[in-house]
């Protein structure tokens, strides 16, 4: 289902996406923004040129994997090519895989590259410091990665 978006409700996304540290390098079309509404609790948000821009996943706002380049200022977290099928069917990142990374709280949300790539994966949210990573265990939530639900219905596969 289509929902309109006023420009203040667009505008207040943008916002929360720079608040959690998702700061726009491109312009966007408040005029005719809109969400459309794939299930309770998940939206997709399009620009008034249809650009989509974010996703909303159970009341939280990160932008859609596919529209990471319009963003920058987010933290990066780098894993070896042996983790990319396991994220990319929706695990979540696990120290082991982990190459490298910028630093991070607990609770910030991070993009997610291949190692030698800057080619997003996935965005998740961390579960744990940066500091506090060791050789095992899960540092990161897998919220929304490239071959999901969302990523299939934008691009229409």
């Amino acid at each position: 289902m289509r929902r309109q978006l006023s420009k203040k409700e667009f505008k207040q996304i943008l916002a929360l996406l720079e608040k959690a540290g998702f700061k726009r390098v491109t312009d966007f079309s408040l005029k005719g923004a809109y969400s459309r509404i794939l299930k309770k609790d998940l939206e997709v948000v399009y620009d008034g040129n249809n650009k989509v821009i974010a996703v909303m996943i159970h009341g939280e706002i990160i932008p859609f994997i596919g529209s990471i380049a319009y963003f920058s200022g987010f933290k990066r977290v780098y894993v070896d090519r042996g983790a990319v099928k396991p994220i990319t069917n929706g695990a979540d990142i696990m120290a082991p895989g982990i190459r490298d990374h910028d630093p991070f709280s607990k609770d910030d949300y991070v993009v997610i590259f291949l190692e030698d790539v800057d080619v997003p994966i996935a965005v998740g949210k961390a579960l744990i410091n940066s500091t506090d990573i060791g050789e095992r265990g899960k540092v990161i939530k897998n919220l929304h990665y490239k071959g999901d639900k969302i990523w299939k219905y934008v691009s229409g596969g």
